[in-house]
């Protein structure tokens, strides 16, 4: 979907975020209920289900768990009112393109992924846990052996789901699935629509099992960087391990990836293509209302005072690190 291999990073945002791009997930939290007055709760407790990950990792100190609560609430803000605007202007050209009856162009659906992994960079690179490396260092060495057991359980967890499916099995699930959620945005996919999902689905390389692997490799250098404390290049050593976590198979396996990327692009412009006038009338709309429930949202007045301190987080306005 977006440069950052997110198809295989689900494992990665249960334990650093459950932002990824915002707009989306919101989409995903509202269901069909297309309202402000939905909407605003759900969006609002995102932050505490950053706490609540943070908070399973260990038992903290309260300077450890002030630092955390300082970047939440920093990156909370930035998000608010520097994305939120963005994902609504980008939503407004997605409805745009789909209410109109020309054919969806390959142009069209690239520059779509091009923003969508430039929302996606921006709010990865001003996620919290880049502006946390001063109190990843001060982690005893029982914390750290805590956290590392839990990302080890996460990863057999993950390769256990993984195992527990046939290629069929996965199929179905990702059709029903995506039935699912187009509907919840009022586009109800035809039979022969969901036969052209279905069949990228088939033709798609898997590459779960390698993405678990280069996880494990990851996580094995996170925590011996972690452990090397008193490493005066400790800062930019994690920032840096930590910036490659986005992009391990885009990295690795640069062909297979782009392979993917251009099977589903091409998937994306059939389909959209194939829309009936009826189909482009009613997500079109869904959509547009979507994207001004987004503009609203991004009105509203934040709890939490962001301050001007940049070594705590992204300010509004900014776009990076």
């Amino acid at each position: 979907m977006i440069a950052d291999d997110s198809r295989q990073g689900k494992s990665y945002c249960r334990r650093y975020c459950r932002y990824g791009v915002v707009a989306l997930a919101v989409v995903l939290l509202s269901g069909c209920i297309n309202s402000k007055l939905v909407i605003t709760p759900l969006y609002g407790r995102l932050d505490n289900q950053m706490r609540a990950q943070f908070n399973k990792l260990g038992d903290f100190n309260k300077e450890q768990k002030r630092a955390v609560e300082q970047a939440i609430g920093t990156f909370h803000v930035w998000h608010r009112k520097s994305e939120l605007p963005r994902y609504s202007l980008w939503i407004r050209e997605l409805a745009d393109a789909i209410a109109s009856n020309e054919a969806t162009t390959a142009e069209e659906v690239e520059g779509w992924g091009v923003s969508l992994a430039d929302h996606s960079r921006r709010a990865r690179e001003c996620y919290p846990i880049y502006f946390l490396v001063d109190q990843m260092q001060s982690l005893s060495d029982k914390q750290i052996d805590f956290i590392e057991q839990r990302f080890k359980e996460e990863l057999i967890e993950d390769r256990e789901r993984y195992s527990s499916n046939t290629p069929e099995d996965r199929i179905k699930r990702r059709i029903k699935n995506i039935d699912k959620w187009a509907g919840r945005i009022s586009l109800d996919l035809t039979p022969a629509q969901l036969a052209l999902i279905r069949e990228s689905l088939a033709q798609q390389v898997s590459m779960s099992a390698k993405y678990n692997d280069l996880v494990e490799q990851w996580n094995k250098q996170l925590f011996k960087l972690a452990r090397d404390r008193d490493n005066p290049n400790f800062s930019e050593l994690m920032k840096t391990h930590l910036s490659k976590r986005g992009s391990l198979l885009s990295t690795t396996y640069p062909d297979q990836w782009q392979e993917n990327r251009d099977l589903w692009q091409q998937t994306v412009r059939d389909v959209l293509t194939s829309l009936s006038p009826a189909q482009r009338k009613a997500s079109s709309k869904w959509l547009t209302v979507f994207a001004g429930t987004l503009d609203k949202l991004s009105k509203d007045k934040p709890s939490f005072s962001a301050g001007d301190d940049t070594s705590v987080g992204c300010l509004v306005g900014s776009d990076s690190l």
